[in-house]
């Protein structure tokens, strides 16, 4: 390593730059370039590899992933969450509770037992509510 002055900064191997002069610039400030027309530019297919699934005419992405599955790819598409059921077309709103375990245990069996979302289950209890306090 070469040792520099103090104050003064290395040249990098480039010299002293003082050779360079700059272009007037094409374009003037405020005024915009001309668009290139790129109408005939179309990208040409690469060639086909050997063993390579031709996806011509693949409509769905299911063809496409099924052929992308032939050659080794796995889809990096987050999965779609299943619903069970259709969404209910009223306001709802969420409750947060403690309870004994116990006690949310037999809730959950329950609801298992007939089929009942959480929310239909809570349904299903408040409707005996209103019958016992009416």
């Amino acid at each position: 390593m070469s040792e520099t002055a103090k104050g003064s900064k290395p040249s990098f191997g480039f010299g002293t730059l003082d050779d360079i002069e700059p272009r007037e610039p094409r374009v003037t400030p405020g005024e915009r370039p001309a668009a290139r027309d790129r109408s005939s530019a179309k990208p040409q297919p690469a060639p086909a590899k050997e063993g390579a699934v031709s996806l011509k005419g693949a409509t769905s992405t299911r063809a496409a992933d099924d052929a992308a599955a032939k050659l080794g790819f796995a889809s990096r598409e987050p999965l779609l969450r299943r619903r069970k059921r259709q969404p209910i077309e009223e306001p709802v709103e969420q409750i947060n509770l403690r309870a004994a375990v116990a006690d949310i245990n037999v809730f959950v069996e329950w609801c298992e037992n007939n089929r009942y979302s959480y929310r239909e289950g809570f349904a299903e209890l408040v409707k005996h509510i209103d019958s016992k306090v009416a």
